[in-house]
């Protein structure tokens, strides 16, 4: 099996495991971070030194959109959680004001 080849099976594993579980690759889940979340951050960083084949760069980036477009979508529900300057505490129904 050449670079390339084997190159091009852990992206596509890695479309996979992003379109079947609806989420990014976990740093923190060893099992994940040990599949292809290392192979990420190792392109990610020949993406931005420049030292990335070109045929690998346009497949990579169309990865890297998806994966931003997950991180907005988190993004977003935070920032309806934020909005709201107080929160309610479940455990004692007691509601606090956040410190502005």
């Amino acid at each position: 099996m050449t670079q390339d080849e084997l190159w091009l099976t852990k992206y596509h594993k890695v479309l996979d495991f992003m379109e079947a579980n609806q989420r990014n690759l976990s740093k923190y889940d060893p099992q994940e971070r040990g599949l292809y979340y290392n192979w990420i951050k190792h392109n990610k960083k020949l993406l931005n030194a420049g030292n990335m084949k070109e045929v690998r760069v346009e497949r990579f980036n169309i990865l890297l959109e998806k994966r931003e477009v997950e991180e907005g979508e988190a993004v977003e529900i935070i920032n309806l959680k934020n909005r709201y300057p107080f929160s309610l505490n479940c455990i004692g129904y007691s509601i606090r004001k956040k410190q502005i």
